[in-house]
């Protein structure tokens, strides 16, 4: 099956994805065959909180520009410690550390009580959730 191309801008202008389904996208992207680009004409540098936590996971992306980064699937995620610094970023968080190999531990949900959530992936179904 050949791959296809995944392309997401973020934008204000008709037509344009909303930014908040903009970084959970990239993550799911992480395990789809092809080059991917991603860009958030939006709110430049919002990539910054969230490709250093998709790196702990194992996933290689290149930031372009402040404002378009890019990758290349599919790749191989290693659960671990991932912190979540906004909403955004810990929907993609959970999106990659349910396609990992292993547990992630999602810190900083939802401070200022900086609960946990520990996912087990790759497999849904026998895997546990619980948060704390």
């Amino acid at each position: 099956m050949a791959s296809r191309l995944l392309r997401a801008t973020a934008s204000l202008s008709p037509g344009g994805l909303v930014a908040d389904f903009e970084p959970p996208l990239m993550a799911l992207a992480l395990g789809l065959p092809g080059t991917h680009l991603f860009a958030d004409a939006i709110t430049p540098g919002r990539h910054g909180n969230l490709l250093p936590q998709l790196a702990r996971l194992g996933a290689i992306i290149e930031e372009v520009s402040p404002t378009e980064c890019r990758l290349t699937g599919p790749q191989r995620l290693t659960g671990t410690g991932v912190e979540a610094t906004d909403i955004r970023t810990g929907s993609a968080l959970m999106v990659a550390g349910l396609t990992a190999q292993g547990g992630t531990i999602l810190l900083r949900v939802n401070a200022p009580a900086s609960p946990t959530l520990s996912l087990h992936g790759p497999t849904l179904g026998g895997g546990k959730t619980a948060g704390s």
